[in-house]
């Protein structure tokens, strides 16, 4: 399955999610610290509202700073109605804007950011789902091996990553680093950032991971610059710079890809924090 056919799935996943999303849910925290519900899922589709140099133009006028830049998308789309959010959503059965250019250009960052920030939301209010293993190799694939998205591969260096519900095991050769073990999506969220379920990971290695993200934290303190963060050599030359990384992280993940066969995996919401709602058909 091609990387773009798993960035459909994910998309329309999210696209579903927020279409039920019930009234009190957008208030809700999210697992991206001081964040609701609402921000995060703005933040997401605010790559389909803007395009590619709209986004360079919003940073260039936060003084090439993408945190402020992301605060002041965060404050736009914060203001907007529910019902205006829903109806954005709904309608979008392609890609626009920046995301379109993401889709054709950088489909990994796209890919690992919406599965991330996807499962900020579900965590936060025990939705749970059913991922293809294809789907969840590729997105613990991407942050094991790449600086795409949220730019976590730091997190797992030297380590031995081991998922125990899908076909994956990567990272330091076995004898040359320590294991951490557990379930994929766990694994991904905590790679990420996020210690949603430290009980869930075993191995050596599990200490070193989780120390490494944020010790006891239970939410991540997240900025989102590694989002689509641009070095300061301009805004031309960072674009075109990131272009060509992903580009090159994109076609080993590919050939990853091509060697798996896909299986259901299930992903559970968080069920400790939050009441499970289906997912209306």
């Amino acid at each position: 399955m091609e990387l773009e056919d798993l960035l459909r799935l994910e998309r329309s996943d999210f696209m579903a999610m927020v279409s039920g999303l019930a009234p009190d849910e957008w208030a809700r925290p999210s697992l991206c610290a001081g964040w609701t519900v609402k921000d995060v899922v703005g933040h997401v589709l605010a790559n389909d509202e803007i395009g590619m140099f709209g986004y360079v133009a919003g940073v260039t006028r936060a003084g090439l700073r993408p945190a402020v830049h992301t605060e002041a998308v965060r404050t736009r789309w914060r203001e907007r109605d529910v019902d205006q959010i829903v109806a954005f959503a709904r309608g979008l059965d392609h890609p626009r804007g920046m995301a379109r250019s993401m889709f054709k250009y950088a489909p990994l960052i796209l890919f690992t950011e919406t599965f991330v920030h996807q499962q900020d939301v579900r965590r936060a209010i025990g939705w749970g789902r059913e991922v293809d293993e294809a789907r969840m190799i590729a997105v613990l694939d991407a942050l094991v091996h790449t600086n795409a998205g949220v730019r976590a591969r730091r997190r797992v260096k030297g380590l031995r990553v081991r998922a125990t519900d899908v076909d994956y095991v990567s990272g330091a050769p076995i004898g040359k680093g320590p294991e951490v073990h557990g379930p994929a999506e766990v694994l991904v969220m905590t790679i990420a950032g996020r210690v949603v379920d430290p009980g869930a990971l075993g191995g050596d290695g599990a200490r070193v991971l989780l120390d490494r993200v944020t010790g006891a934290a239970t939410r991540v303190a997240d900025n989102h610059e590694g989002n689509h963060a641009m070095p300061a050599t301009g805004p031309r030359r960072a674009v075109l710079g990131l272009a060509r990384e992903v580009s090159a992280q994109s076609a080993k993940l590919r050939a990853r890809l091509a060697r798996r066969k896909p299986v259901g995996a299930d992903v559970a919401g968080d069920e400790d924090t939050a009441e499970h709602h289906p997912i209306p058909a």
